[in-house]
């Protein structure tokens, strides 16, 4: 049985996991590892292993990824065509991976992957600022040409206002008058009106029943074919096949999401559906799984653990308020700096971790 301090650690770990998760749509896996694999080698958690420290992170994910799946608002913001495309190849490549772990040695593929991380969001990240100072440097050249523009052309203009001043008061409401007689209440430009009307298409739209079964965006991302979706079948299957091998999938997709830039919130309602089937899934391994014979109980699940599930639900579902304070201030800039930051963090986690066991 787990101690109450280890239990208080378990929670808080799990509100910093959750809290990480809510706002970026990733990093709950790498943000508990991170702190579970520092615990571990302070001799904090020798009574845990790795894989009773997943079981903890599964249930604490729960807390977190089953709200989410209303505020993400899935109707509006899920793209069921990368979803299919995506986690039927990550389920198939994964019993590669773990064929390939008996094979392999795992602690140098981690080393290298942790590398190649590492290079690769500092790479992201350095072009994407490098792209970013370059479109403000032309926007600042535009506005000083508009500048100079609007001078030349203030000068031009005075004169068109003096010979509209000549227009007397009355002769502009005939000229009004006439044209109201003359124009379809219907016809006239009403930006009121417009909108009502996009609004109304939108909502008949979202309330068509073919809608709301599939949505014909939805599909978009299956058909017609387009090159992404080649990539998001690459993204898919060293997700797989890194999980399977060495236990760790969210970088592959991670990077994906740098390389190609998405909205947001479309980001974190199909992430969130991604890790909400990654949760069921390992739930019920360990619900039909034995645990090992050094572990204290016979089952994965028991009541001496009841002080630890409590800290991780009830803490990481404290997390989710807490986080989603925090989205409305993130912008794209920022959101890129964040899935960096994660993955530089997971790659040298990575790295530490496969050099002290090598």
């Amino acid at each position: 049985m787990a101690s109450g301090a280890i239990a208080f650690y378990f929670g808080c770990t799990m509100f910093l996991a959750n809290f990480v998760f809510v706002t970026v749509g990733f990093g709950s896996a790498i943000t508990f590892m991170l702190f579970y694999e520092i615990a571990s080698l302070s001799g904090i958690m020798d009574c845990c292993n790795l894989r009773y420290a997943i079981h903890i992170l599964s249930l604490g994910n729960f807390a977190a990824e089953l709200p989410m799946l209303w505020f993400v608002r899935l109707r509006e913001n899920l793209r069921l065509g990368f979803v299919l495309c995506y986690v039927p190849i990550v389920f198939g490549s994964a019993p590669l991976g773990q064929y390939l772990q008996n094979k392999i040695q795992t602690h140098i593929l981690k080393l290298v992957c942790g590398v190649v991380i590492v290079f690769l969001a500092s790479w992201t990240t350095f072009i994407s600022l490098k792209n970013k100072n370059k479109v403000n440097k032309q926007a600042g050249c535009v506005s000083r040409d508009m500048g100079n523009g609007y001078k030349s052309a203030e000068i031009n203009s005075q004169n068109s206002e003096n010979v509209e001043e000549n227009v007397t008061r009355t002769e502009k409401d005939s000229v009004n008058n006439d044209l109201s007689s003359d124009v379809n209440p219907v016809d006239k430009p009403n930006g009121k009106l417009n909108d009502v009307i996009e609004q109304e298409s939108s909502r008949h739209k979202r309330n068509s029943p073919m809608y709301m079964a599939v949505g014909w965006k939805f599909w978009s991302d299956l058909w017609p074919i387009r090159f992404l979706l080649f990539w998001t079948a690459i993204t898919g299957f060293f997700t797989g096949l890194l999980s399977g091998l060495i236990g760790v999938g969210g970088p592959p997709l991670m990077i994906f999401f740098l390389a190609y830039p998405h909205p947001i919130p479309v980001i974190r309602a199909n992430t969130c559906v991604l890790a909400t089937i990654g949760t069921i899934v390992r739930t019920v391994i360990y619900i039909v799984s034995d645990p090992p014979p050094s572990f204290f109980s016979d089952s994965w699940y028991n009541k001496s653990e009841i002080n630890v599930y409590a800290a991780v639900l009830m803490l990481g579902l404290v997390a989710v308020p807490c986080a989603l304070s925090m989205v409305k201030y993130l912008n794209s800039g920022v959101y890129k700096i964040l899935l960096a930051v994660l993955l530089i963090i997971n790659g040298f986690t990575m790295i530490v971790t496969s050099l002290l066991k090598i």
